[in-house]
Protein backbone atom coordinates (compact mmCIF):
# COMPACT_ATOMS: atom_id res chain seq x y z
CA UNK A 1 0.00 0.00 0.00
CA UNK A 2 1.18 3.31 -1.15
CA UNK A 3 1.41 6.52 1.26
CA UNK A 4 -1.17 8.37 -0.82
CA UNK A 5 -4.52 6.14 -0.79
CA UNK A 6 -6.51 5.71 -3.49
CA UNK A 7 -9.27 4.70 -1.70
CA UNK A 8 -11.01 8.25 -1.32
CA UNK A 9 -14.10 9.70 -1.84
CA UNK A 10 -14.09 10.41 -5.67
CA UNK A 11 -12.54 6.64 -6.55
CA UNK A 12 -15.22 5.15 -4.78
CA UNK A 13 -18.08 7.71 -5.90
CA UNK A 14 -16.85 6.32 -9.46
CA UNK A 15 -17.28 2.73 -8.39
CA UNK A 16 -21.17 3.22 -7.12
CA UNK A 17 -23.10 0.72 -8.07
CA UNK A 18 -20.48 -1.79 -8.73
CA UNK A 19 -18.66 -4.81 -6.58
CA UNK A 20 -15.20 -4.59 -4.94
CA UNK A 21 -13.72 -7.92 -3.42
CA UNK A 22 -13.35 -8.31 0.16
CA UNK A 23 -10.38 -10.33 1.59
CA UNK A 24 -9.72 -12.06 4.84
CA UNK A 25 -6.73 -9.87 6.35
CA UNK A 26 -4.93 -12.78 8.03
CA UNK A 27 -5.40 -14.96 5.74
CA UNK A 28 -5.83 -13.26 2.34
CA UNK A 29 -8.90 -15.53 1.57
CA UNK A 30 -11.65 -13.91 -0.74
CA UNK A 31 -14.47 -13.86 1.32
CA UNK A 32 -17.52 -11.93 -1.17
CA UNK A 33 -18.12 -9.50 -3.23
CA UNK A 34 -19.73 -6.43 -1.87
CA UNK A 35 -21.92 -3.70 -4.05
CA UNK A 36 -21.13 -0.12 -3.56
CA UNK A 37 -24.77 1.52 -2.78
CA UNK A 38 -23.93 5.42 -1.62
CA UNK A 39 -20.89 7.39 -1.23
CA UNK A 40 -21.18 10.46 1.29
CA UNK A 41 -19.38 13.32 2.19
CA UNK A 42 -18.94 13.57 6.75
CA UNK A 43 -19.42 16.21 8.55
CA UNK A 44 -15.36 16.40 9.40
CA UNK A 45 -14.68 16.72 5.73
CA UNK A 46 -12.61 19.69 5.07
CA UNK A 47 -9.15 21.66 4.48
CA UNK A 48 -7.45 19.21 7.22
CA UNK A 49 -9.30 16.01 7.18
CA UNK A 50 -11.13 14.15 4.01
CA UNK A 51 -14.08 12.36 5.40
CA UNK A 52 -16.75 10.42 3.94
CA UNK A 53 -18.77 7.34 4.65
CA UNK A 54 -20.07 4.18 2.21
CA UNK A 55 -22.38 2.18 2.30
CA UNK A 56 -22.43 -1.72 0.91
CA UNK A 57 -24.52 -4.83 0.11
CA UNK A 58 -23.79 -8.02 -0.38
CA UNK A 59 -25.50 -11.10 -0.16
CA UNK A 60 -26.82 -12.42 3.03
CA UNK A 61 -25.99 -15.92 2.58
CA UNK A 62 -22.08 -14.77 3.26
CA UNK A 63 -22.24 -12.29 6.35
CA UNK A 64 -18.97 -10.51 7.25
CA UNK A 65 -18.85 -10.04 10.87
CA UNK A 66 -17.51 -6.10 12.69
CA UNK A 67 -13.49 -6.28 11.64
CA UNK A 68 -10.98 -5.20 9.75
CA UNK A 69 -10.67 -6.22 5.84
CA UNK A 70 -8.57 -6.49 3.08
CA UNK A 71 -10.87 -4.54 -0.10
CA UNK A 72 -9.18 -4.71 -3.71
CA UNK A 73 -10.48 -3.90 -6.65
CA UNK A 74 -8.38 -2.24 -9.92
CA UNK A 75 -9.81 1.42 -9.11
CA UNK A 76 -7.90 1.55 -5.64
CA UNK A 77 -5.71 -1.33 -5.45
CA UNK A 78 -6.38 -2.99 -2.06
CA UNK A 79 -6.89 -1.46 1.34
CA UNK A 80 -7.26 -2.98 5.16
CA UNK A 81 -10.27 -0.73 6.89
CA UNK A 82 -12.65 -0.91 9.54
CA UNK A 83 -16.02 -2.06 8.70
CA UNK A 84 -19.66 -2.88 10.24
CA UNK A 85 -22.88 -4.62 9.58
CA UNK A 86 -25.87 -2.37 9.30
CA UNK A 87 -27.68 -5.97 8.93
CA UNK A 88 -27.47 -9.39 7.49
CA UNK A 89 -26.17 -8.17 4.21
CA UNK A 90 -25.91 -4.51 4.60
CA UNK A 91 -22.31 -2.67 5.58
CA UNK A 92 -20.68 0.67 6.71
CA UNK A 93 -17.46 2.07 6.15
CA UNK A 94 -16.46 5.67 7.58
CA UNK A 95 -13.14 6.76 6.65
CA UNK A 96 -11.66 10.13 8.46
CA UNK A 97 -7.64 10.87 7.75
CA UNK A 98 -5.48 13.82 7.96
CA UNK A 99 -5.24 15.39 4.32
CA UNK A 100 -1.82 14.57 3.10
CA UNK A 101 -1.71 18.54 1.67
CA UNK A 102 -2.60 20.07 4.77
CA UNK A 103 0.43 17.97 6.20
CA UNK A 104 2.94 19.32 3.88
CA UNK A 105 1.17 23.16 4.13
CA UNK A 106 1.80 22.15 8.13
CA UNK A 107 5.16 21.53 7.70
CA UNK A 108 6.27 24.19 5.41
CA UNK A 109 4.99 27.53 7.76
CA UNK A 110 7.24 25.14 10.90
CA UNK A 111 10.51 25.45 8.26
Amino acid sequence: MSDVSKFDFDVLTNLKGKSIEVYNLDSNNKITDLIIDKVDRALAHGKRFDAFSLLLTGPKEQHCPQGIYRFKNPAFGEESVFMTPNAQDSYHICISRENVQSKIEECSTHT
